[in-house]
């Protein structure tokens, strides 16, 4: 919804190739907007828009640093959130409903954000925090007896416990994210995966791909490294699969950066 309001020009397409760049460079869409070879893939009005966006957001999220209220108050404003409301609600009575909601919830988020007499004021995130926990507490007290898969990210897992914990794509690139891998920087993404196993109280499920394809090639991804570092006697792995060790990986990866070297020697030799 931010990104389809109020930048509505050509902003679906432009989103479109901004995923296709961030996938080609193993980065997220917001890094992505801001790395500096994504004017080689938009261009006119569609790179315009999403450099107004990207600067509109980090005033945002400077703002939130310092006046987390007015932060708030600026992105609904700016995200026009009203008139959309008004837009795609089947009747004027409903969007005034669900924009009286919008407004209650700002009303509370600025109670936590100031403080009381009797409660110390809170950060932005720590407010984000206990408003995803305690809709996820009260989605899991009315949906107790129904039978059924609950999703969730890591981060939104914190704190909490279940008897059948599942972790999809334990693969590299995954997890760790490849952006992570690429910058030597994992020690976050290693306690992502330390929290997503401690929430397990009975019995804990790692899955990966066998093959995927990825920008038209078929590949045998490898399994996480964080695998690699539990105890061995511990995994029962389903299918025997040769698990690459991070000698093997880094001897691998050196290989490819060798090729890619003598590919790029070779053409300048060439030119």
């Amino acid at each position: 919804r931010i990104g389809m309001s109020p930048y509505r020009e050509s902003w679906p397409a432009t989103l479109d190739l901004l995923g296709d760049w961030g996938m080609s460079r193993y980065i997220r869409l917001c890094t992505a907007s801001f790395d500096m070879g994504l004017s080689q893939k938009l261009t006119g009005r569609g790179y315009d828009s999403l450099t107004r966006f990207t600067h509109w957001l980090g005033e945002i999220q400077r703002l939130a640093e310092r006046e987390p209220v007015a932060a708030v108050r600026d992105l609904i404003h700016g995200i026009d959130y009203e008139s959309w409301l008004y837009e795609t609600s089947p009747s004027p009575k409903a969007a005034e409903m669900r924009m009286k909601n919008v407004n209650q919830l700002f009303s509370w988020m600025t109670e936590m954000l100031e403080g009381n007499e009797l409660d110390e004021p809170m950060t932005l995130t720590q407010v984000v925090t206990r408003f995803t926990l305690r809709d996820m507490m009260e989605r899991g007290e009315s949906e107790e007896e129904l039978d059924q898969v609950q999703l969730m990210t890591l981060h939104a897992s914190k704190g909490l416990e279940f008897p059948y914990v599942y972790m999809v794509g334990m693969e590299e690139g995954f997890l760790p994210h490849q952006s992570s891998i690429d910058e030597d920087n994992i020690e976050e993404e290693r306690r992502l995966a330390y929290v997503g196993i401690t929430r397990a109280q009975k019995e804990l499920t790692f899955t990966l791909c066998k093959e995927r394809r990825q920008y038209g090639e078929l590949v045998r991804p490898e399994p996480s490294r964080f695998l690699l570092e539990l105890p061995q006697d511990d995994l029962i792995w389903e299918q025997e699969r040769k698990v690459v060790s991070a000698e093997e990986r880094m001897q691998k990866g050196q290989s490819h950066l060798a090729n890619l070297k003598a590919m790029m020697a070779a053409k300048r030799a060439k030119s």
